[in-house]
């Protein structure tokens, strides 16, 4: 049987009368997020983005955001960025615009740790939002929901929601504009939603640059050319010329202004033309991005053998769009191999796709568990995740130093305890109190899952809070630093001069 049957169920979706008022639309988004288990993965995407976020230090990379913003508010100019009163031609000054923006709204006099955090924090709530859609337009609603629970507990998702650097807003802006393009697809590309992709490939121009949603978009592109029914339609869903005159439009008039107001020669020399991610041969030799990504999904590495059987599997219905977003995923790796950074945060866009191969494989996986081993095995399961996620909190905590106290952490550390230990005794035991913690009305599989992925989610946001810089004994560094007098020059060597 062949995989052109996929195809049937767009036509049919996009054949159905839907009603347009606003009781219909209104009626389709409380059918789809008002259920339980929808707003239990919301309440968890808020938690492991929102809480704690100015706990931590800010590291170099985040100074450079806020800094920059702040120097856009005191010198009413936020067209051009400055660093420490030089220019700083390194991103695009979207992220400099949501910092300052989030401290307008907040009546601060100026940008600090928080306002820079805050739009990382939103898009990571967006790109869960992002990731169950997605799933629900290529597969079902059930593997978008698991595939949203996955992407909350990874050490990816934690991490960088809780930073103020632009990887979390530009992956959100990434992973919208290939939302709407894998919805014209399925769609048949009778769908307006190609310009909203555009739009938002725009804003991620703004944000850091046209590599990453080029590189995603023409993987895309040949993962469906490989589909005779998708590839007729290639011109349909993509709308390639209007759309690239739109990103145009939309993104290219800051280059401009930019180049007026600094000169050619300035910009020429510096990040803003791609600088940092020429491809070459040079640096293909070290597959970076296919063990990097391990990192990124951390601690669910062990679905990612049931991801690459969902990736293959020739054999349902899903086939096909399973195969089209590993190509995605592969071709993707492949292109960034070639460039000469190999950096993590390079690949936060694609972890949507990620999360969600590793959803469609761990439902297979789970199902075959639950027949061969019946409740014993989501018993282990949930045991074994809650013992790890415990492991991982208090061994977080006993690498503290010795003179670091902090009893508001230590309280929570505690908190998190309890909760795991209490989720896990109603998971196993006491089924009426459970069904009155763990949301009503989903399968058993969706219930341990979320107990772990509260577990992992937790531990993993413990351990980045307890590990921070700020709870270390300050470096020696430091300290010369600050017994250098305020009107002396200050060298350094191998150390951030800022």
């Amino acid at each position: 049987m062949t995989d052109s049957r996929i195809e049937a169920p767009a036509r049919a979706d996009s054949t159905r009368r839907i009603p347009n008022s606003l009781p219909g639309r209104w009626q389709r988004f409380r059918n789809f997020w008002l259920r339980r288990d929808a707003l239990f993965v919301l309440a968890l995407a808020c938690y492991a983005s929102f809480f704690g976020l100015t706990t931590t230090e800010m590291d170099f990379h985040e100074i450079f955001v806020v800094q920059t913003a702040v120097e856009m508010h005191e010198r009413g100019d936020y067209l051009v960025p400055y660093f420490n009163d030089r220019l700083r031609l390194a991103k695009p000054p979207m992220n400099y615009w949501l910092t300052a923006a989030c401290a307008r709204l907040r009546g601060a006099d100026r940008p600090a740790t928080l306002d820079g955090r805050i739009p990382s924090a939103l898009a990571a709530v967006a790109l869960m939002f992002i990731t169950v859609l997605l799933g629900s337009e290529l597969w079902s609603r059930a593997v978008g929901i698991n595939a949203g629970l996955i992407l909350c507990g990874t050490f990816g998702f934690v991490k960088y929601s809780h930073s103020a650097r632009p990887e979390m807003v530009y992956a959100a802006f990434c992973a919208a504009a290939f939302l709407c393009f894998v919805t014209a697809w399925r769609r048949g590309g009778h769908s307006h939603l190609p310009w909203l992709g555009w739009v938002f490939v725009a804003l991620a121009v703004l944000t850091k640059g046209p590599q990453i949603p080029a590189i995603m978009l023409a993987s895309l592109a040949l993962a469906l050319s490989f589909h005779a029914p998708s590839r007729r339609n290639l011109g349909r869903i993509f709308r390639p010329v209007l759309g690239l005159l739109v990103v145009a439009f939309l993104a290219s008039w800051w280059w401009i202004a930019i180049r007026i107001a600094v000169g050619a020669d300035a910009l020429a020399n510096s990040q803003l033309l791609g600088s940092r991610f020429l491809l070459g041969l040079d640096s293909w030799e070290n597959p970076a991005y296919f063990y990097l990504i391990w990192v990124l999904i951390l601690p669910w590495v062990f679905l990612f053998v049931p991801m690459l059987r969902a990736a293959v599997n020739r054999g349902s219905r899903r086939a096909f769009a399973a195969r089209a977003m590993a190509i995605v995923l592969l071709a993707s790796a492949v292109v960034l191999n070639f460039g000469q950074d190999k950096r993590l945060h390079y690949l936060l866009p694609l972890l949507p796709i990620a999360a969600l191969l590793m959803a469609l494989g761990s439902r297979k996986l789970f199902k075959r568990l639950h027949v061969r081993c019946g409740a014993r095995c989501v018993r282990v399961l949930v045991l074994a995740g809650s013992f790890t996620a415990i492991i991982g909190a208090l061994t977080a905590r006993i690498l503290l130093p010795a003179d670091v106290h902090e009893r508001h952490l230590d309280m929570l550390l505690s908190l998190n305890l309890l909760a795991i230990v209490v989720a896990t005794a109603l998971t196993l035991r006491f089924a009426p109190l459970r069904n009155a913690v763990v949301p009503f009305g989903v399968p058993p599989f969706l219930r341990w899952a979320s107990v772990v992925s509260i577990g992992f989610s937790s531990s993993l946001l413990l351990t980045y809070l307890l590990t921070s810089n700020r709870l270390h004994p300050r470096s020696h560094t430091a300290d010369l630093v600050a017994a250098v007098p305020k009107d002396a020059v200050l060298y350094s060597i191998g150390v951030e001069a800022h």
